[in-house]
């Protein structure tokens, strides 16, 4: 759990301009998209300016099921959006930041939530506008939420072969199970 006294939330706000910058970690690397109309430097890397970017409320709880962050970029470039069609998204890393500018220059951030992307991300193009956009909605859960969900490989044969085709580890593991084993004494 994070805790930021007055003070330091009253000097942040006081800094200038906030914007909210969003990371998406993937395969080919990381996207970096900001809210703010020009290109922002931010913990040493460029955040690309992606359009109007709204955020839920974000709350901190011990529950699992708790902390959710839903995300909504609207008037997105689709341009940006194509890295984002190639790759499975769901269970991605996310970081949402929020980031105090003056003069256009980034004076200090605050990490606000960090998770993963659930199932439920849309992209919904919108190609009518000029230059055509997309919309993207998703939902960010903190990491501890996925404890609750469960694994997908088991103690068995089929799936380890479907994870690691060739792979002889539990290729006996069905016999075992209705074996008789016997110990002899010492």
């Amino acid at each position: 759990m994070r805790t930021l006294d007055a003070g330091t939330l009253a000097a942040l706000a006081a800094s200038g301009e906030g914007v909210s910058c969003v990371a998406l970690h993937l395969d080919g690397g990381t996207v970096r998209l900001t809210t703010s109309a020009q290109t922002v430097t931010f913990a040493s890397v460029a955040w690309t300016p992606a359009g109007p970017l709204s955020v839920a409320p974000v709350q901190e709880s011990d529950d699992s099921r708790a902390g959710r962050v839903g995300l909504t970029l609207d008037a997105v470039d689709i341009a940006l959006v194509s890295p984002l069609l190639s790759e499975p998204l769901a269970g991605r890393a996310v970081d949402l930041y929020r980031v105090w500018l003056e003069d256009g220059v980034a004076t200090g951030g605050v990490l606000l939530a960090s998770g993963r992307l659930d199932d439920g991300m849309e992209i919904i193009e919108e190609p009518d506008a000029d230059p055509p956009t997309a919309r993207i909605e998703a939902t960010l859960s903190p990491r501890q939420s996925s404890l609750d969900f469960a694994r997908s490989t088991l103690a068995n044969d089929t799936s380890q072969q479907a994870r690691w085709p060739g792979d002889r580890a539990f290729e006996f593991v069905g016999e075992l199970a209705t074996r008789e084993i016997v110990w002899k004494p010492r």
